[in-house]
């Protein structure tokens, strides 16, 4: 990865921690964009994960960086977007992690109560929605979080395996 970015991936995690803005930097949301020509994506979930996270902890405490992603993923959950972005970064997050790439942790199995509710509460929504890769499936954006979560059940243990 280029280095002009990974610098960037970093210290635009650091002005997002001091803000509280990490909900916005997982997301993509203006300046904490990165920016993949290749990807149907809000962001690159590369640069946050391995520039912005896995540099983040070589200085910092990564059991603080653990709430701190905890509490920004339960704010994407307010929104029908951040639903299907919060699963999609949980995808990336096990496949990087189980493959020895990444340095910090998510805590999933404490998430997985909250993403349920938010995969209920906003399934309607998602089934209408085109946005990203929503457009290659009948059933939009929710056509796309059955694949993930097909995947992620794959990975995760029975104790944490979604159901929708």
């Amino acid at each position: 990865m280029d280095s002009q970015i990974a610098d960037g991936a970093y210290t635009r995690l650091i002005t997002a921690l001091q803000k509280n803005e990490l909900h916005r930097y997982l997301i993509g949301e203006g300046a904490y964009k990165f920016v993949n020509p290749f990807v149907e994506e809000p962001t690159d979930i590369a640069s946050i994960f391995i520039s912005g996270f896995n540099q983040y902890v070589l200085n910092h405490d990564p059991a603080v960086l653990k709430m701190q992603i905890n509490a920004a993923i339960l704010i994407l959950l307010n929104s029908p977007e951040g639903c299907w972005w919060t699963i999609r970064l949980i995808k990336s997050y096990l496949f990087q992690f189980k493959a020895g790439a990444l340095k910090f942790e998510i805590p999933v199995s404490d998430l997985l109560p909250s993403i349920r509710t938010s995969l209920i509460n906003h399934k309607t929504q998602l089934l209408n929605n085109k946005a990203f890769t929503g457009w290659r499936f009948d059933r939009g954006l929710w056509g796309q979080i059955e694949i993930d979560i097909n995947e992620i059940n794959s990975t995760l243990a029975d104790k944490g395996r979604f159901q929708i």
